[in-house]
């Protein structure tokens, strides 16, 4: 970047170019703004020795919680979304992930269950034992957050 001390006479300078912002790239997220957690589910790929998880900011609130199912899972298959690993649906295994089409899930009426604390939190998709068993099935979860 190029610098002049004084190019008008004013005794102040003047800088020419890109500023550099210290390694920012893209929009910067303030209070209120409405980020987007995606999760990608796919039969054999989750074994359950790891769960999925995303980290969000301090202070952020989960507004909605989406699934969109574009293939059949086995029988009685189940997801959960917990932030630090506290449920934030309105119950544990909320959706029964067999057929495909849209479903937004029902939030916990805790709000404490759907709000980040002081320090970033982990929100984590978690499959039962008949997800991950399942030999079919593909499913999105989208997990819109806000910061406050």
């Amino acid at each position: 970047m190029t610098y002049e001390a004084d190019p008008a006479g004013l005794g102040v300078g003047k800088r020419y170019g890109p500023l550099k912002t210290g390694g920012i790239v893209g929009a910067v997220g303030g209070v209120g703004s409405e980020t987007t957690a995606v999760f990608q589910l796919n039969n054999g790929e989750d074994d359950g020795s790891n769960a999925t998880s995303i980290s969000l900011p301090a202070y952020a609130v989960i507004k909605e919680i989406e699934i969109t199912k574009t293939a059949a899972y086995a029988a009685s298959s189940t997801f959960d979304v917990q932030l630090d690993g506290t449920s934030c649906l309105a119950t544990a295994t909320p959706l029964v992930l067999t057929g495909t089409g849209y479903v937004n899930a029902a939030l916990h009426a805790t709000a404490a269950n759907t709000q980040v604390g002081a320090t970033a939190e982990d929100v984590t998709v978690v499959v039962n034992a008949n997800g991950l068993a399942s030999t079919t099935g593909a499913a999105e979860i989208v997990v819109t957050y806000t910061r406050v």
